[in-house]
């Protein structure tokens, strides 16, 4: 696939569909959600520190925008891999379904990253306050699920070029969320 002559987005579509088993088509998303952490981490790592070193609000900002925008993309590329592999299956129904598998892959990954993380120092603050709050885990399936839905219905009805649209309407969406959640530390 790499040294085929075609363009760099029809390469990473090509590969994105090969991670797609028509038959198990649902664990597949399932197993595209979880196993993109891993990227979405090492990405939002390098945001952290190039921009560390801006002016606080702003540095802020902009890593949580990026942030914001990679989890999106990674999210959103489940859905371009079940359209690549399955032309035509796309449904408002599989959508539907196929958000909620993405979101809750991506969030079961991100929970297990976290819980890893944190429980070697879980007398801390922090491993306190993440297995208080375990069961405030539907606002972030909620805000996934959306976030894909919305990548998703752009594709659905305006086609694959409308990707781009839908997931800078999502990144919006997530940064907003996330600047609700973090509005004592800017305002």
């Amino acid at each position: 696939q790499l040294f085929s002559e075609t363009s760099m987005v029809e390469k990473i579509t090509s590969y994105l569909g090969g991670l797609v088993i028509p038959r198990y088509w649902w664990f597949s998303l399932f197993m595209i959600g979880l196993i993109c952490i891993p990227f979405v981490l090492m990405a939002q790592m390098m945001y952290l520190v190039l921009l560390f070193n801006l002016p606080m609000p702003a540095s802020l900002i902009l890593i949580m925008m990026l942030a914001a925008l990679t989890e999106e993309l990674a999210k959103g590329s489940g859905i371009l891999a079940l359209i690549t592999a399955m032309p035509g299956f796309l449904n408002p129904r599989i959508l539907i379904i196929s958000s909620a598998l993405l979101a809750l892959g991506f969030l079961l990954g991100e929970k297990l990253l976290l819980f890893v993380t944190i429980s070697q120092i879980s007398d801390s603050v922090f491993g306190a306050a993440l297995f208080l709050n375990i069961g405030m885990l539907w606002m972030p399936f909620l805000l996934h699920l959306v976030g894909v839905g919305i990548t998703g219905g752009a594709v659905l009805y305006k086609g694959p070029k409308a990707f781009p649209i839908g997931v800078a309407l999502a990144t919006v969406i997530h940064l907003i969320y996330n600047l609700y959640l973090l509005r004592g530390w800017i305002w």
